[in-house]
């Protein structure tokens, strides 16, 4: 075993050491000695949603740290933080699938082995659409990507930074849970306000691959869910505890007491989702934060605003 395949071992050992450790006792010494490698195992496991299949290289030619304080995981946090946003707005200004982006990630694991570039920010690849903050907002809100890894990635950083800072860990078997269904059941051709779009595929899809429509929710309530009408998917999540989806997901409460959900509730989820996400800089790569953006109405579309 070389000494990069001993050290990414290590970074999977401690960070599913410490969930484990933190599940069974959460006064063990690791909590208070390592705080942030709990963030650690977060990330890594947004890397595994990704399927980044060449990330491990890139990791490893950040000249890694050892893992024998917690300062060291916050480096290592920072590192993986930057380096996954740039990776994630790639994949969404672009248009492209995680695997369509392998040869970026070659990329900078030859700039980084060759000492050219061993900080994300300055990574050459880092072009001007993917790190305009308005460009990328805008990209987001007009999704064309329908992988559900990407939806569910970014329903993990929503619902994480929902939670404050101590977070929740996200479990594998967590299911993407689309409110409009994939196949809607009859009973939606009830309902007027989407009987137009039930008949035209391609208004069907903007629904369906948008960011209000989804969510994380456990296998056996999607089960329960199935491609039910709003009023018998909310009981279905809500029934023997909300932990997924209700009780995490702010826009979702505030649609639990409708009877119906509506296209324009879909796109208005959407926004605030956004806005949130964009508030916290959730996907930041050193942007500008000194304006504020909104929402124009009349272009359907972000801007900055006024001063």
């Amino acid at each position: 075993m070389t000494n990069l395949e001993e050290w990414l071992k290590e970074l999977y050992d401690a960070a599913e050491a410490y969930l484990a450790i933190h599940e069974v006792d959460e006064n063990y010494w690791v909590k208070k000695e390592f705080p942030d490698s709990e963030r650690t195992y977060n990330l890594i496991f947004e890397i595994s949603l990704l399927s980044f299949k060449q990330i491990y290289p890139l990791i490893l030619s950040f000249k890694p740290y050892k893992f024998t304080s917690n300062e060291n995981y916050k480096k290592m946090n920072n590192v993986l933080l930057k380096l996954i946003n740039y990776l994630f707005r790639t994949i969404i200004v672009k248009d492209l699938s995680p695997s369509h982006i392998e040869g970026y990630i070659y990329e900078l694991v030859s700039n980084n082995i060759n000492g050219i570039s061993y900080h994300i920010l300055e990574a050459p690849l880092i072009k001007k659409e993917s790190s305009l903050r308005k460009e990328f907002l805008s990209a987001l809100y007009k999704p064309s990507f329908e992988q559900n890894n990407v939806f569910k990635f970014i329903q993990h950083r929503y619902l994480y930074l929902q939670q404050g800072t101590d977070g929740i860990k996200i479990e594998k078997n967590l299911e993407l849970e689309h409110i409009f269904p994939q196949t809607p059941s009859k009973e939606w051709e009830n309902i007027k306000e989407w009987k137009g779009i039930l008949d035209d595929n391609d208004k069907k899809r903007l629904y369906i691959y948008n960011l209000g429509n989804v969510t994380l929710i456990t296998k056996s309530k999607n089960k329960t869910a199935k491609n039910d009408v709003w009023s018998k998917k909310k009981v279905a999540y809500a029934k023997n505890n909300k932990l997924f989806t209700l009780n995490l997901d702010n826009t979702l409460v505030e649609f639990y007491d409708k009877d119906e959900i509506l296209p324009i509730d879909i796109l208005e989820r959407s926004k605030k989702c956004i806005e949130f996400l964009d508030q916290n800089k959730t996907f930041s790569l050193g942007d500008d934060y000194s304006k504020n953006i909104i929402f124009n109405f009349e272009n359907n579309d972000w801007e900055f605003e006024d001063n």
